[in-house]
């Protein structure tokens, strides 16, 4: 952010900006191979906050960043309010007065690599450039249900059924929760509230779908289904193993007899929480968990 931002994390211009941000891409990769030569844990994005807090030499900047390196993704704020879309079309009148997608791809910054988050207001023009353009969506019910500027409800299965790319986001900074669990309860609410809001046109989703979306859609967002997402042969295996219990052992709704795996997950979906986790891995290596 170069401007319209407070004074403590407003760069001081768009070329400090610029030059910091080489410089953090550079450290991040240089960390990374130490132990990680191929950057397959740990990967830097660009990050402008939003158009309105980025000036157009900023924007150009990035850019040209990634126009030029295959490796590098970006994220950003994207139609998340109307306050947001008027305050972008008043500071970019020819760019944004039909989309804030013409917006971002006049600098280049929309591609199959492009995360936008929220993507809540959207007019058929919006949701058309991003499958044209093959971005992302990181679709952030708990932040687009309490951040303000009103009960915003992204149209996601209307993003699935044009063929968008969608995973879940947190945006903790907009929210009261950074656990994918919460993420995942909060879509599943969205979802039967636009199902009400689109009479019925938009149905809500099923277990299975949000556990889609908070897995292999993600993965398809950050270009990284063909090694991650699910348990497909030859992809890297990353796991979460799960306890339940049964009685009145945790807090957790027990398992009981004759219940399918599925209605396991549920009950772990909707009710479980960290402690049921014993197990979590990483490419195959154990690297956190309650259990030791």
């Amino acid at each position: 952010m170069d401007r319209n931002a407070p004074e403590y994390i407003c760069e001081q211009s768009a070329a400090v900006s610029l030059r910091e941000t080489r410089d953090c891409v550079a450290h991040i990769r240089q960390l990374a191979g130490c132990s990680d030569p191929k950057h397959a844990l740990v990967k830097p994005i660009l990050t402008p906050r939003f158009a309105i807090c980025c000036t157009s030499e900023l924007l150009r900047g990035l850019g040209d960043m990634m126009k030029t390196d295959d490796d590098l993704a970006m994220q950003t704020h994207f139609n998340e309010a109307q306050q947001e879309i008027d305050a972008t079309r008043e500071l970019f009148p020819k760019l944004a007065a039909r989309s804030e997608a013409d917006l971002y791809e006049s600098f280049d910054l929309l591609s199959r690599r492009s995360i936008l988050a929220h993507c809540t207001i959207m007019t058929d023009y919006d949701k058309d450039r991003l499958k044209a353009l093959s971005c992302g969506v990181a679709h952030c019910p708990i932040a687009n249900m309490t951040v303000g500027g009103g009960f915003m409800v992204a149209p996601v299965r209307d993003f699935l059924r044009r063929g968008i790319k969608v995973g879940l986001g947190t945006d903790s900074g907009g929210g009261w929760a950074s656990q994918m669990l919460s993420v995942i309860r909060q879509t599943m609410i969205a979802s039967n509230a636009q199902e009400v809001m689109s009479q019925g046109e938009d149905k809500g989703f099923t277990l299975e779908e949000v556990f889609y979306l908070a897995t292999l859609g993600g993965a398809q967002v950050m270009c990284l289904d063909d090694q991650i997402g699910n348990f497909q042969v030859g992809k890297q295996f990353d796991a979460s193993w799960i306890a339940t219990t049964t009685g009145l052992q945790s807090a957790m709704t027990p398992r009981e007899e004759g219940d399918s795996v599925r209605t396991i997950l549920e009950k772990f979906v909707m009710s479980g929480d960290d402690r049921n986790i014993a197990h979590v891995y990483v490419r195959g290596r154990r690297v956190a968990g309650s259990r030791q």
